[in-house]
């Protein structure tokens, strides 16, 4: 099966207990750090239960908006709209509401998920059609009150929401995401089974566009899979990996993370938001084995003379992109990360993610200023 759940599904059948996801957030109140750990198991199944909810209320799987940064509601929301066989839309909570809202009016949308500690007033104050949105928190923020003309939930409330309009003599509780509520092969048998209707598109993102509208990129399942397989052969990744999230949910790099990630039953690690321009400590700390990032990282460092060698032992691939990779701080990340391969990475979002690459060899100099962008 040509999906990209598919390939999900089957590592969940695979490594069930094996760590799927990492993350750490400050956000919340008194700046306590809320760490929070996901096994594919609990993944899987807390991405199931939000994707019934999400398909009661989009059965023509029209694509699904998620509203956010990088929090761990992100990565159950996005598996969860797959799984109902719709695309999904991140919006980033940085972006200015008048350009979400352009978005939204361009994908027909009939739902939004808002991850946790997110206000989306400015943004549903713009949207002239109704939508039905879903807060992904356990609280219940003040916003929600103004619904305007949209229907607003929490996730809490659609165990009873979706029940009722079912006509169903019992409400089943939500289940939590340590213990599943039936056999786990008994769970992926049936999300297997839904996917035999899958939509061909997985995601759509927007980019700036020569006019400086918002301009969508669909992006297909079969896509998605085809480059992962050119990933794979390239990257190698193994079950036991560490692999880091840096890059916004919004950006195609995001992609090349995650799903790479997941279709191995490696660990997705999720760098802090304010660990992103210097994300040694999180690298060293976490003992991560893959890392991704962007170019003026490495330049930030440099300034600060952080790239001292041999810092990183356990890093085994590093890859760069989005930005041009100068050579001399190429040439001292690999110092510092002395067992890792360097390799730049490059393409448009038209061509799903990445295009060509160069990797560094020890063995060749490189006389100009910045690495070669390679070749496919």
């Amino acid at each position: 099966m040509n999906l990209y759940q598919a390939s999900f599904l089957n590592t969940v059948r695979q490594f069930p207990d094996n760590t799927a996801l990492y993350t750490e957030d400050s956000s919340n109140k008194g700046n306590a750090r809320q760490v929070k750990a996901f096994t594919y198991q609990g993944l899987f199944e807390l991405s199931q239960r939000w994707g019934d909810y999400i398909a009661h209320f989009n059965q023509k799987q029209c694509p699904v908006a998620v509203y956010g940064g990088r929090q761990w509601h992100m990565y159950a929301g996005i598996l969860a709209i797959l799984s109902t066989n719709s695309a999904y839309v991140p919006l980033n909570n940085k972006q200015p509401a008048n350009r979400n809202s352009k978005v939204l009016s361009q994908i027909d949308s009939k739902v939004l998920l808002v991850a946790e500690n997110e206000d989306p007033t400015d943004l549903l104050q713009l949207i002239n059609t109704s939508l039905v949105v879903i807060y992904l928190g356990d609280d219940t923020p003040q916003w929600l009150a103004n619904s305007w003309h949209h229907q607003c939930f929490t996730i809490g409330e659609l165990s009873l929401v979706v029940s009722s309009a079912s006509n169903s003599s019992t409400s089943e509780p939500l289940m939590t995401i340590e213990k599943g509520f039936c056999s786990i092969t008994a769970q992926l048998n049936v999300a297997e089974a839904k996917l035999k209707t899958a939509n061909q598109h997985a995601y759509l993102l927007f980019t700036s566009g020569s006019t400086g509208e918002p301009k969508g990129i669909a992006v297909s399942h079969k896509n998605i899979v085809s480059h992962l397989d050119r990933l794979d052969q390239l990257l190698q990744l193994k079950v036991t990996d560490k692999v880091s999230q840096f890059f916004e949910l919004s950006f195609d790099l995001s992609i090349h993370d995650m799903f790479s990630c997941w279709s191995k039953g490696a660990a997705l690690y999720v760098i802090p938001s304010e660990q992103l321009i210097c994300p040694l400590a999180f690298i060293k700390q976490h003992k991560l084995t893959v890392f991704s990032g962007v170019a003026s990282v490495l330049s930030f460092m440099d300034k600060l003379s952080l790239l001292k060698p041999q810092q990183l032992p356990h890093l085994r691939v590093s890859c760069f992109g989005g930005e041009k990779l100068l050579t001399n701080q190429a040439l001292k990340w690999q110092q510092c990360a002395h067992n890792s391969r360097v390799i730049n990475i490059y393409g448009p979002t038209e061509c799903t993610i990445t295009a060509t690459y160069y990797e560094l060899s020890s063995n060749q100099s490189i006389t100009s200023a910045s690495v070669p962008i390679g070749k496919a």
